[in-house]
């Protein structure tokens, strides 16, 4: 049976992997418009600052000509963000904008958007790649020792290391991770480190005065994400080792690493979609956590700065980059997953 349900029927690669380019396209759309929504149809808690502002400004002024003042200056705000505008005339604008890769420019910096994430994105990739590549490879590779060695002292003990490390709230680590950090140590005469938002803003990531909180932010990212990858690692690894194929190769005399090999290849698929769910939960939440912890002016940062400004093109920009990995990370899954395993379809 073909895969429209009737027979004799196939739809061609090209066809599939075009569906699959539209569903694309059309999810991010939905992704920007519901971003749209949330900060253009919500009050403004700016407005209210531009009117205490005002009022400050004007406080000595008779009370019609300082209230006329206060209403100039709320208005001046709502025009100079184009708030004074039809919702909808706003996000017709901003799709077609969208749709020509021009996302405007920052009401709270008067800097292009794209400008702005260029510049704030390689703070995250430093520790984020790290963090991903050393979770990846040491979860998987530990994981699968413990399943090969299941009820020795060594699988109890990485068990218990990975919910312990699952379990521990990221602010708390990295704040305990700071505070041991900035801590004299007696060696040497005393060493001191401050992490300093005004340092990343004029050092590159990797720059030696910013290695070590770079490093201090990878650890952190590392700790949950190998806790995941060695725990689902482990359990896959088990429920294959006791598949028929796996008994047909130790029959065969083959050794423990053969043995692993053949298990893994099998494994791949979930473990790398496992690998593409933590890279997007990542980008969705734990970012925001080290880097206000940190006070890493990377792209959590840079998020969490527009939010709270209210910079709705900074905010639907950085929505888009989001989205853009959610996506297309999940069309590079699908894409693993049939060159690991040609028997899936992955179309």
């Amino acid at each position: 049976m073909s895969p429209r349900g009737g027979p004799g029927r196939s739809v061609s690669p090209t066809r599939r992997i075009a569906r699959r380019v539209v569903f694309a396209v059309l999810s991010l759309y939905v992704v920007v418009t519901v971003a749209f929504a949330f900060v253009a149809l919500t009050p403004d808690p700016n407005v209210a600052e531009a009117q205490y502002t005002a009022a400050l400004e004007n406080r000595y002024a008779p009370p019609e000509e300082r209230l006329a003042y206060i209403q100039q200056q709320v208005e001046a705000y709502r025009e100079a963000r184009n708030l004074d505008e039809p919702v909808l005339q706003r996000y017709l604008r901003w799709m077609a904008d969208v749709s020509t890769f021009d996302w405007g420019l920052s009401k709270s910096t008067d800097l292009p958007v794209t400008m702005l994430i260029a510049r704030h994105l390689p703070y995250t990739l430093a520790y984020v790649v790290p963090s991903m590549v050393l979770s990846a490879l040491g979860g998987i590779a530990l994981g699968s020792y413990l399943a090969l060695n299941e009820g020795s002292w060594l699988d109890r003990g990485g068990t218990v290391l990975a919910y312990v490390g699952f379990g521990v709230p990221l602010f708390w680590l990295a704040a305990a991770l700071i505070h041991l950090t900035t801590q004299p140590i007696a060696l040497g005469g005393g060493y001191y480190f401050q992490l300093n938002a005004d340092i990343y803003a004029y050092q590159a990531p990797w720059a030696p005065q910013n290695l070590l909180g770079t490093t201090l932010a990878t650890l952190v990212l590392s700790t949950t994400l190998f806790a995941s990858q060695l725990r689902y690692a482990r359990t896959e690894t088990l429920e294959h080792l006791g598949a028929q194929f796996v008994r047909l190769v130790r029959a065969k005399g083959l050794g423990w690493r053969g043995v692993l090999r053949h298990a893994l290849r099998v494994a791949a698929v979930p473990l790398v979609s496992l690998l593409f769910v933590d890279l997007f939960g990542v980008l969705v939440v734990s970012v925001f956590v080290v880097e206000f912890v940190f006070e890493i002016p990377g792209f959590g940062r840079l998020t969490y700065d527009a939010i709270m400004a209210r910079d709705v093109p900074l905010v639907l920009g950085t929505t888009m980059v989001v989205a853009f990995v959610g996506i297309f990370g999940s069309l590079l899954k699908d894409v693993a997953a049939v060159l690991l395993d040609p028997r899936i379809d992955g179309w």
